[in-house]
């Protein structure tokens, strides 16, 4: 889950797109649920299968 700051509420009252979004979100310390889960592989909490299983794949 992501808080909903000020900068976000903005961008999404403007009806920005996705990127910019996207670029904010990163500053205030969102991560992508991949790199998240990644992240939670090289702990050893989880397998990368596992994480592949129930993240989406990325779009760009």
């Amino acid at each position: 889950m992501l808080p909903l700051s000020r900068a976000l509420k903005h961008l999404i009252s403007q009806n920005a797109e996705l990127e910019p979004l996207r670029r904010q979100a990163v500053k205030e310390g969102y991560k992508p649920m991949r790199l998240a889960g990644a992240q939670k592989v090289a702990k050893g909490l989880t397998t990368i299968e596992e994480v592949l299983r129930v993240t989406p794949v990325p779009m760009g």
